[in-house]
C-alpha cells in the first residue's frame, strides 16, 4: 500500500517563463569559465572520452534535441542545458515558432556551488534572443530550489504550478496574446 502511494503521489511542477525582449539577462563570468552552443554533434564527441557521465549528457539520444548550452572549466564540460526548439520533441510545453524550452540541466558535483547553471540558463537565452525567440520556458519540481533559484536570477518569473502522475508528463501551453485580450 505505502509504495503504491509513493508512485502515484503527485509531482508539483513551477512552469517558469522569461520575455527575451526585457534584456535583464546577466552579464559577465568568472575569467576561467567559457559559455558556448553546442550541437548534439559536438555532445557526443565530447563524450566519447568520458565515462560515467549522467543521462542529461545524452539528451540528444533520448528526446532527439539538437543544441545545448555548455559551460566548460578550461578543457572540462562542468555544465549544460538543453534548447528544445518548434523542431524539437518538447514534452513539457506547446511551443509557438517564437518559443522555446529549456531542460534537462545539470552541473556536475564538482563544479557546483559557482553559479555555473545560472551561466549556462543565460547563455541559452542569450543565443535564443539572437535566434529571434521572444519567450523562454522552463519547469522546475517545487522541490528542486537552487535551479528555480537560477532561473529567477536569470530572469525567469513563475507563470503556474502543474501536477502529473507516474509517466504522464503535465504540458503546458501560454495563453496567445489574442486569449489574454478576451
Amino acid at each position: 500500500y505505502w509504495g503504491a502511494f509513493g508512485f502515484l503521489r503527485p509531482n508539483r511542477f513551477h512552469v517558469l517563463a522569461c520575455s527575451l525582449s526585457d534584456g535583464n539577462l546577466p552579464k559577465g563570468r568568472p575569467s576561467s569559465l567559457s559559455a558556448e552552443i553546442w550541437d548534439a554533434q559536438a555532445v557526443r564527441n565530447y563524450r566519447r572520452s568520458r565515462s560515467g557521465l549522467p543521462p542529461e549528457f545524452y539528451q540528444d539520444e533520448i528526446d532527439g534535441v539538437e543544441m545545448c548550452s555548455v559551460v566548460r572549466d578550461a578543457d572540462e564540460v562542468a555544465g549544460l542545458i538543453w534548447i528544445y526548439r518548434t523542431e524539437d520533441a518538447s514534452r513539457l510545453f506547446r511551443l509557438r515558432e517564437t518559443e522555446a524550452e529549456l531542460n534537462n540541466g545539470f552541473v556536475l558535483p564538482e563544479f557546483r556551488g559557482r553559479g555555473i547553471f545560472k551561466i549556462s540558463i543565460a547563455r541559452a537565452c542569450e543565443w535564443l534572443r539572437d535566434q529571434d525567440c521572444q519567450v523562454v520556458y522552463a519547469m522546475v519540481h517545487t522541490d528542486n530550489h537552487p535551479s528555480k533559484a537560477a532561473f529567477e536570477k536569470v530572469g525567469f518569473r513563475g507563470v503556474a504550478t502543474v501536477r502529473h502522475f507516474l509517466l504522464h508528463r503535465p504540458a503546458y501551453r501560454a495563453p496567445s496574446s489574442e486569449e489574454t485580450r478576451a
